[in-house]
């Protein structure tokens, strides 16, 4: 294949280095940069599922209707209720304004509440994940609050008019994501306790939270337990689905990954201006091998088809590379940041290098191709007369022909 050898001794004689490199590292920044969005966002819709920690979820600025707990009760429907709130809370002169989560034993449905004893803990050794919450007159409270009220485990706090023994370190809910984690440090208290604590009188400020899900082999009555209760919400109530979670996980991943990737444009914009110059440099060395081609016989068709065939054979090369060092510049990112991530990242998919390639055959096109156009309308005669020379496409097409290819890759992305 003609084109193939050309290209190799172009590649052989130095003049494609330059062209080469910016290429891969166009590729490369891109690929990379994709890669760590899409396992970071695959991984948070995977959790989505248990950040409710239920199928699904009423909130509510009300208590729970008594009616909606007998009928998930006759029809098999797991529940659990919680509410949210902030309170001060008191150790001898010292006291915070805690924010507390008071829930049922049944909570969680979804996933499972991490708990230790030992204050800040880290070490997987030392946390222990479990099914439920505190039992009545414990409390599980945020590894903060020991300093802040100047206590240890084991000693007692009250909350309200109750007090109340501190028996473990709280350190994550299922949906710990909510609202609630917005106040001080957190407690987690049995639902039981909140009439001997008093804390709720009525002008409270109290988020309620009604959490169902469907018992194995139970789903046909959970669909129409869904359906009963849809009809019996009122304007405090609004119904939280995993789908919506998903969906706002999703949609403010998508906005992280299009920031990172429009930052990593940059990166493509010098790597196509370094394209668009080492290209024309390119050009202007193969003036006199597309003369000889012409005084061949060679048609102009025939000239740029070669040089079409040499930039896409560059491109997939150039691509490639660019892929495999992106892969592998992206697990050097996620070792540096592995210790901030809580979660474990699944594989990628097609789409990061889907974007990586594309980003290769664009910039080509955009940066390279434009240069190259004019030579196989140069005329035999330069051979013999070097004053006769075909005029390259004027610098503003080229500089509008690179502006497009940056916004259509901005649209890409």
């Amino acid at each position: 294949m003609l084109a193939l050898k050309m290209l190799l001794r172009s590649w052989r004689g130095g003049q494609l280095g330059l062209i080469f490199a910016s290429l891969v590292l166009a590729v490369a920044v891109v690929t990379s940069v994709a890669l760590l969005a899409e396992r970071v966002e695959r991984a948070l819709v995977k959790e989505s599922s248990s950040f409710l920690a239920a199928d699904l979820v009423v909130s509510s600025s009300v208590a729970i209707d008594p009616t909606w707990l007998e009928r998930a009760q006759k029809m098999g429907v797991r529940t659990a209720q919680k509410a949210s709130f902030g309170s001060m809370t008191f150790a001898g002169d010292e006291m915070h304004l805690a924010s507390i989560k008071a829930v049922e034993s049944s909570y969680p449905l979804r996933g499972a509440v991490k708990r230790s004893t030992v204050p800040f803990a880290t070490d997987e050794l030392d946390i222990e994940a479990v099914a439920s919450g505190p039992q009545s007159g414990e409390l599980w409270v945020d590894s903060r609050l020991l300093p802040l009220l100047n206590i240890e485990l084991g000693d007692s706090i009250d909350v309200g008019d109750g007090s109340f023994n501190v028996s473990h370190i709280l350190i994550e809910e299922p949906d710990s994501g909510s609202s609630f984690s917005a106040f001080g440090a957190r407690i987690l208290m049995n639902w039981s306790d909140l009439p001997a604590s008093g804390v709720i009188q009525p002008g409270s400020r109290v988020s309620y939270r009604f959490l169902i899900a469907a018992s194995e082999g139970q789903e046909d009555n959970f669909e129409t337990y869904v359906d009963w209760l849809k009809q019996q919400l009122d304007i405090h109530d609004r119904l939280i689905t995993p789908d919506e979670a998903q969906a706002s996980i999703a949609s403010t991943m998508d906005k992280g990954r299009r920031f990172l990737l429009l930052a990593g444009s940059i990166g493509v914009v010098l790597a196509g201006i370094a394209l668009a110059l080492a290209s024309h440099h390119f050009a202007n060395g193969q003036l006199l091998q597309v003369a000889l081609f012409k005084s061949w016989g060679i048609s102009a068709s025939r000239v740029r088809k070669l040089y079409f065939q040499q930039i896409i054979l560059l491109g997939i090369a150039g691509s490639v590379v660019g892929l495999l060092i992106g892969w592998s510049f992206h697990q050097l990112l996620i070792s540096v940041v592995r210790d901030w991530l809580p979660i474990t990242l699944p594989a990628a998919g097609s789409r990061p290098w889907i974007t990586g390639f594309a980003t290769g055959i664009l910039c080509l096109l955009g940066f390279t191709l434009p240069a190259l156009w004019h030579l196989p309308t140069q005329s035999p005669l330069a051979v013999l007369r070097r004053d006769s020379q075909a005029k390259s496409l004027n610098s503003l097409i080229r500089g509008s022909l690179g502006v497009l290819t940056v916004a259509r890759f901005t649209l890409l992305v």
